[in-house]
């Protein structure tokens, strides 16, 4: 079932926001005219043809670098269009929880395209002529598509194997896994880090609210913080059933919309390399 999703935030919420703080706004428009551009470049399906197919087909060495970068393009960015678009509708809701949910999985998906964008750029840099070469590039193609921690096929396959990876579950202290090991998600937030510090210093921010994030979104005291009373009365700690406006305010406006912004634009500057790089690739050698 398709349905209409928001591209624009409520004029109320923008008033609301932009009474407690001004700076806000302009930074929520910023947000709203990029996840509308990010919406309609990449909220788009893909077909691929799997290796064996791609082989009958006579795909030249080129082609199926292209297509693997195709690849991780589209299954990162389509999930990062879908998440930011909901950003705007938790914004719209005053769904401040839900709104770090989505920015926190934001920052995991821009990031992992900044890592996997630097790496197949030096990958490239350095040539792609002998099988060992072309390894590596298939290994960085299945973790960004396919990496994780969890065991898909032994799951959709029911029977035995669904009762043996439960039976691994009920395992104190086990960790089941997935065949294609996934990387830590930190280094995917490192990355992204480096490549915002790198414009905007001090290197850190953006692990720092990271950091700030998975509190929230947690069963920590960072997630009950949103619901704070403003003004508090001394003592006593008191927490309204739902956000203040003034905290609403300064977490929209100081750390969610920065923060998207921030995270979209380098998504899209490692996704336009990657497709340079898929413009420009020329095979030194044919794989052996």
């Amino acid at each position: 079932m398709n349905e209409e999703v928001p591209l624009t935030f409520s004029p109320a919420v923008l008033e609301a926001l932009g009474r407690e703080q001004p700076q806000a706004v302009p930074v929520l428009h910023e947000l709203e005219q990029g996840v509308r551009k990010f919406h309609t470049i990449y909220s788009v399906g893909l077909t691929v043809a799997d290796d064996e197919t791609f082989a009958a087909m006579g795909g030249t060495l080129e082609e199926g670098i292209q297509l693997r970068i195709t690849y991780i393009q589209v299954s990162l960015a389509r999930r990062l269009a879908a998440l930011l678009v909901s950003l705007i509708d938790h914004i719209n809701g005053v769904r401040l929880l839900d709104a770090a949910l989505s920015t926190r999985a934001c920052l995991e998906l821009a990031g992992t395209l900044v890592y996997y964008e630097r790496r197949i750029s030096g990958l490239m840099t350095a040539g792609i002529s002998t099988p060992h070469q072309m390894d590596r590039f298939n290994d960085m193609v299945r973790k960004a598509t396919r990496g994780g921690r969890f065991d898909w096929f032994r799951w959709l396959s029911g029977g035995a194997e669904l009762r043996a990876l439960i039976a691994e579950y009920a395992v104190e202290g086990a960790k089941p896994t997935s065949p294609v090991q996934g990387k830590n998600v930190t280094d995917f937030i490192d990355a992204l880090d480096a490549a915002v510090a790198a414009e905007e210093p001090p290197p850190g921010a953006i692990r720092a609210v990271y950091g700030l994030l998975c509190d929230l979104c947690h069963p920590a005291v960072g997630g009950y913080m949103l619901y704070v009373a403003v003004p508090q009365t001394r003592g006593r700690l008191t927490f309204g059933a739902h956000p203040n406006p003034r905290v609403a305010s300064w977490f929209v406006g100081s750390i969610i919309g920065p923060t998207a912004n921030r995270l979209m634009k380098h998504a899209v500057r490692s996704l336009n390399q990657l497709t340079q790089i898929a413009k420009s690739v020329k095979a030194t050698g044919e794989p052996h």
